[in-house]
C-alpha cells in the first residue's frame, strides 16, 4: 500500500500556522499571568487595609513609626497571621526588629515585581513593595498623612504621634494609607524609579517646586549621566521605621523619581510605583484598594496624601 507524507511545503505551512497560532496565544496568556498576578497584590493590599482597622479597634489608632527605627509593617504582623515572625522582635534591645530584617513576609511583596526579595550583604535584609503614606511630602506640608512618628522629627515644626481614624477628616475613602513602589536592589544605583537619587543642590522651604522639577528632570539612565543616590533606600528594608524604607510621600505624582533634599533625608521626595503596566495600587483609609495613573494631575495626589487638608477630591 502506497503511503503519502506531509511535502517540504505542507510541513512549511503546518509550522507557519502554529507558529501564527502562538502569536496570537502568547500575548493573551502573558495578559493573563500578569492580571493574576495584579490580582494578588490587590489581593495584599486588602490584607494590610484589613490589618490596620483591625489594628485601630484594637489600640485606638493607626500604628506609628519610629519605635528604635520599627515600622508599621512590624507591628501589623499580629494582623497578618504572622504572629510567629513578630514574637521574635525584642523591643528591649537596640535593634528591636534586627532578627527578622532578612524574613520574607509574603502579604509584603507584589509578585509582579521580579527584582530580588533579599539583598544579601553583610546583613540580609528583606524588602516590602508596600509603603505607607506619610503626606503630601514634609518639605511643604509635615508628616500630615497615615503613619507619623511616635516621636517627632522636627518637633518644634511638626508636632506627630500615632494617627487615628477620626484625624482623617478629609475623608476616609479618599486619603490614600499604603501605595505600591518598586523597592530598591542594592548594587549599583541604577533603576530610575527603584534608587533615591542626590541631587546637586539642596532647596529651602520657599522652593517646592524648584525642588520638584529637578527631581523630575533625572533622566531615564541617571548612572550613565553620572547621576549617584542610594540603592537601599526605598522599601529596603520592610522593619526600618524611617520615611523611604516604610513610609512614602505623595510630592510627585506615581512613577516619578525619589530625590533627597540634600543631607535631609526627611525632607526628601518618595514616590509610588509598581511593576504593573500603567497603573499603581492604592489601598486607601476605608479599606478599598484603586488603580491610580501614573498621568493623575499631581495636586489630585497630593489632596489624596493629605489626612486634613480640606480637599475635595474624587479619586
Amino acid at each position: 500500500m502506497h503511503r503519502r507524507g506531509f511535502t517540504l511545503i505542507e510541513l512549511i505551512v503546518a509550522m507557519g500556522v502554529v507558529a501564527l497560532l502562538i502569536g496570537f496565544i502568547a500575548p493573551a496568556v502573558q495578559a493573563a499571568r500578569e492580571n493574576a498576578r495584579r490580582a494578588e497584590c490587590r489581593s495584599n493590599l486588602k490584607q494590610i487595609g484589613l490589618a490596620l482597622q483591625n489594628y485601630d479597634a484594637n489600640h485606638g489608632m493607626f500604628p506609628a513609626c519610629g519605635v528604635n527605627l520599627v515600622s508599621w509593617h512590624v507591628s501589623l504582623l499580629p494582623f497578618i497571621d504572622q504572629a510567629a515572625v513578630y514574637h521574635q522582635v525584642d523591643y528591649s534591645a537596640n535593634e528591636p526588629a534586627a532578627a527578622i530584617a532578612h524574613v520574607v513576609v509574603r502579604p509584603y511583596l507584589c509578585v509582579s515585581d521580579s527584582a530580588p526579595e533579599v539583598f544579601r550583604g553583610d546583613i540580609a535584609f528583606a524588602a516590602t513593595s508596600y509603603l505607607g503614606n506619610s503626606g503630601a511630602g514634609v518639605f511643604a506640608r509635615g508628616f500630615d498623612g497615615v503613619f507619623q512618628h511616635f516621636q517627632p522629627v522636627f518637633p518644634n515644626q511638626y508636632p506627630e504621634g500615632p494617627v487615628r481614624l477620626g484625624d482623617v477628616t478629609d475623608g476616609s475613602s479618599t486619603t490614600a494609607a499604603v501605595s505600591e513602589v518598586l523597592h530598591s536592589v542594592g548594587g549599583a544605583p541604577t533603576n530610575r524609579l527603584r534608587v533615591v537619587w542626590n541631587l546637586p543642590a539642596s532647596y529651602g522651604v520657599n522652593e517646592a517646586d524648584a525642588f520638584r522639577n529637578a527631581c523630575m528632570a533625572i533622566p531615564p539612565e541617571p548612572r550613565i549621566a553620572g547621576w549617584k543616590g542610594s540603592p537601599i533606600q526605598h522599601g529596603w528594608s520592610w522593619v526600618q521605621g524611617e520615611i523611604g524604607f516604610s513610609t512614602y510621600n505623595h510630592a510627585l505624582a506615581p512613577s516619578q523619581p525619589s530625590c533627597f533634599n540634600g543631607s535631609q533625608v526627611q525632607l526628601g521626595i518618595y514616590t509610588a510605583a509598581s511593576a504593573h503596566h500603567g497603573i499603581v495600587n492604592t489601598l486607601f483609609c476605608d479599606g478599598h484598594v484603586q488603580l491610580v495613573s501614573p498621568e493623575i494631575h499631581r495636586s489630585v495626589w497630593e489632596a489624596i496624601g493629605t489626612r486634613n487638608g480640606s480637599e475635595s477630591v474624587s479619586p
